[in-house]
């Protein structure tokens, strides 16, 4: 069996976010996991899952839940919608991940315009 996936990321909460964003229910989700609807309760409420299960829910749900985990402690992670001309400017590119720094330092400001 593999080995213990751990971060400061409640992984539990993350798989049952990711989950009613798909819009699937638990005992669908269940059927896919070949598991029993007690075991994913169990998942949601977990903090650590082991590895080769964790392979298995990225594959289901089609989020890379691996890459999430190692991320580094101090980056935190906001999910929030773009306005649609700028999706469409990102598809438009193949982008397929931005990332967005804010600097707490109110020193650092700038006035130029990014284009995604």
């Amino acid at each position: 069996m593999g080995t213990q996936a751990k971060n400061t990321l409640h992984i539990g909460s993350l798989i049952e976010s990711k989950i009613r964003q798909r819009g699937m229910t638990y005992a669908e989700f269940a059927r896919r996991l070949n598991c029993n609807r007690t075991t994913v309760y169990n998942i949601v409420r977990s903090s650590s899952i082991d590895t080769e299960r964790l392979r298995k829910i990225s594959q289901i749900l089609g989020y890379d839940f691996i890459r999430e985990m190692q991320r580094p402690e101090e980056e935190e992670c906001v999910e929030f919608d773009l306005p649609e001309d700028m999706i469409k400017q990102l598809r438009e590119k193949n982008i397929q991940r931005i990332t967005i720094r804010i600097s707490s330092n109110p020193a650092v400001h700038t006035n130029d315009k990014k284009t995604f």
